[in-house]
């Protein structure tokens, strides 16, 4: 991944100093099997658990097969571990690594966050009707830099929310509401990320103004296709998965396999481009007196290209509005978490901000990004690579006119030189 960026001797520097941060793989006297996979979900201690049966089933059944069996199970619970199995296995299918495939689905597992009520909800009008209460989902376990550990909810329904459904059904929409709405004033002073998570996790009207809005803008409902019948294969209006797949190996220098995929709504296509600048701009945009960049929102980028990747082998369209549901959920959420700062969205919320004027107009050429992909790797943070990485990307596949994602990507190099610069606290209220 970080090869392109400096040399086998700065590599190497980077391997020997994240070495000793390994930690020993946990034993089990539990075999995991097809017949109780789920019996463990969410429990850390099962990780080399279920590595064993992960690589079993990686070369066995070969890399797609098993995205395509595994993916869509446990797609729900992706925002465990502040999305890194999400990440991690957005990295092994890019570098057709079997190995990093099946620590991604390991990791999915065992950090698993159950997250279905906003992933799988069928219905999104106002006038849904309630479903099962909200239980408590005691097998996730993590630490402070933890996405949802202990006490979350399974399958809610809590009371409906007041929400205006048709005027938020855009995720800009969503998160300036979001960025204002008294349900979301939680607790900032908790110290640990952790308990502020929970904190949010224990309010039923901001969950439900959660379900609502999201669904809103990502419903699940035949009509949202093209094809009530076919589930969106209307040949009139989608790109076929071949082009698609070829344009992301293209970008990010990976191999397709021939393994057979649906094609690729063109809507769907164009809501996950428009999360990209949304999510660069809560990373990087928020108005801050301190201008630190958030520990923890670098992981909504990370995560956006770990989706980028993985898109293409998503064969049912609704598996991809699953996944656009949970990551505007997953912003949110760490948003919410970490203060609400100020957000300043484009002109239109449907397209990149202020396109031409002012100091918002930047020239990004071919070496200035160069520049700022070698210089990532003199921090002492893995992190800044990521997200440097992602943003380039970004650049690639959907141009960057005004230079959004190269700011973001050289502030990321100029501000982050340990772990200690980013900001894990939340923004203090006015």
């Amino acid at each position: 991944m970080l090869k392109p960026y400096s040399s086998s001797e700065r590599l190497q520097d980077t391997f020997d100093g994240l070495y000793p941060k390994l930690e020993p793989l946990p034993p089990s006297d539990i075999v995991i099997s097809e017949a109780n996979l789920d019996k463990h979900l969410g429990n850390t201690a099962m990780y080399g658990a279920y590595l064993k049966f992960f690589d079993e089933i990686v070369h066995r059944e070969g890399i797609d097969r098993t995205l395509a069996t595994y993916f869509p199970r446990l797609l729900p619970g992706l925002i465990g571990g502040l999305t890194h199995p999400w990440i991690h296995i957005g990295y092994g299918l890019e570098f057709r690594n079997p190995g990093v495939v099946a620590e991604g689905f390991a990791y999915a597992c065992s950090w698993f966050v159950d997250q279905s009520f906003i992933t799988d909800h069928v219905l999104c009008e106002p006038h849904d009707k309630p479903g099962p209460e909200i239980e408590p989902n005691n097998g996730a376990k993590g630490g402070d830099k933890d996405m949802g550990s202990g006490n979350l909810p399974r399958h809610p329904s809590p009371p409906r929310a007041k929400a205006k459904v048709r005027e938020l059904a855009d995720p800009w929409h969503v998160m300036l509401d979001v960025e204002t709405n008294p349900l979301f004033q939680i607790d900032s002073t908790n110290e640990r990320f952790a308990q502020r998570q929970q904190d949010l996790m224990a309010r039923p009207a901001a969950l439900q103004y959660l379900r609502t809005a999201i669904g809103a803008c990502y419903p699940w409902t035949p009509d949202h296709f093209h094809s009530p019948t076919d589930r969106g294969h209307d040949p009139a209006a989608i790109e076929s998965t071949t082009t698609a797949a070829a344009a992301i190996a293209t970008a990010t220098a990976t191999t397709v396999s021939d393994v057979e995929r649906g094609p690729i709504d063109s809507h769907l296509n164009r809501q996950l481009a428009d999360l990209v600048p949304l999510v660069t701009c809560v990373f990087a945009e928020q108005v801050r007196s301190d201008q630190r960049l958030d520990f923890y929102l670098a992981h909504g980028v990370t995560s956006l290209f770990a989706t980028h990747i993985i898109w293409p082998y998503l064969t049912d369209p609704y598996d991809r509005v699953r996944l656009l549901r949970l990551q505007l959920f997953g912003v949110a959420v760490i948003y919410v978490c970490q203060g609400r700062g100020r957000l300043v969205p484009p002109a239109d919320p449907t397209t990149p901000k202020a396109e031409t004027k002012g100091p918002e107009k930047t020239t990004t050429t071919a070496a200035a990004w160069a520049k700022v992909q070698h210089e990532c790797l003199s921090t002492d943070d893995d992190h800044v690579a990521k997200v440097v990485r992602a943003l380039a990307y970004f650049g690639q596949v959907y141009g960057d006119p005004t230079g959004r994602y190269w700011r973001a990507a050289r502030a990321t190099v100029d501000r982050i030189h340990t772990t200690d610069d980013w900001i894990t606290k939340p923004i203090p209220p006015p």
